[in-house]
């Protein structure tokens, strides 16, 4: 991002009556330009092995202010856009349009004072005569860590999700019908944002790197376990596993993920590709 700045100068003459030539005084000599602002940003990542899919690639906008604005993701290479949103923001509130596997849908957001977003309803228009509407509320602690979520939508009752942290990661996620729990890499592992949200059930992950709901972990998730509570008689409960590694790039950014396991026990590869823009 440059600002480009215009200097004015004005040149004083002094002219004697009696003199024939003037005289100008020195002028001053300008300050430096300031450099150009710019900032590192993730500008998509390329993910392969994908439930359902053979290769999905996410691409990300950013206005002046480096807040995402659009969010694109489509099957590699096939005319397929499996999400499209676009962010507008204003005083206290967030906008999003856009659609999700050819669904129109929207997203108004409600911010607090400190920025978070503690109430939003997304929208879905199926067809002419049927629209989805889910409700989302989200508290905080004073640390700004998000504690609960509540969801309840027009086609279903409500649920409950109580996070519970320790010291800055998120280790559990205690639903109605059965825990998530998360392990986290060591202390030295690099924590990217957009990436630290495993132990999440936000509709919204694309704005978590801003903040908009609350502190992210400190560290990576290693290994993410998911056990169901609604087990069938005579059997034991249903456990899911999803292991995570990382590589980084030579700025210490996160370069790759390779996600393990998950209900269909499959492979996925990420690849994150940053822009200084």
């Amino acid at each position: 991002m440059k600002n480009t700045f215009k200097w004015m100068f004005t040149a004083i003459l002094i002219c004697g009556l009696t003199v024939s030539s003037c005289k100008k005084d020195p002028q001053p000599t300008p300050d430096p330009e300031p450099e150009p602002t710019t900032q590192t940003v993730l500008a998509g990542i390329v993910s392969t092995g994908v439930p359902f899919y053979d290769s999905v690639t996410c691409t990300y906008e950013y206005d002046a202010e480096y807040r995402i604005v659009r969010s694109e993701s489509h099957v590699t290479n096939v005319d397929y856009v499996i999400r499209d949103l676009r962010f507008t923001y204003s005083d206290g509130q967030i906008s999003v349009v856009g659609t999700e596997n050819d669904t129109p849908v929207t997203f108004e957001c409600s911010l607090n004072e400190e920025g978070l977003i503690t109430h939003f309803v997304k929208t879905e228009v199926i067809n002419d005569t049927v629209t989805h509407i889910t409700n989302v509320d989200l508290t905080y602690d004073e640390e700004g860590r998000l504690t609960r979520e509540y969801t309840i939508s027009d086609i279903g009752q409500g649920v409950t999700n109580n996070c519970v942290w320790e010291g800055d990661d998120l280790v559990a996620r205690n639903m109605e019908d059965g825990p998530v729990t998360v392990e986290y890499m060591p202390s030295d592992a690099p924590a990217q944002a957009l990436f630290s949200t495993i132990g999440y059930s936000i509709l919204l992950e694309d704005l978590c790197a801003q903040g908009c709901f609350g502190k992210l972990p400190a560290h990576m998730p290693a290994k993410e376990t998911i056990t169901t509570t609604l087990s069938i008689p005579g059997m034991d409960p249903l456990v899911i596993t999803t292991n995570y590694t990382y590589t980084v790039n030579a700025e210490g950014r996160l370069a790759t993920c390779v996600e393990t396991g998950g209900a269909d026990d499959h492979t996925t590869n990420y690849t994150f590709n940053w822009e200084e823009r």
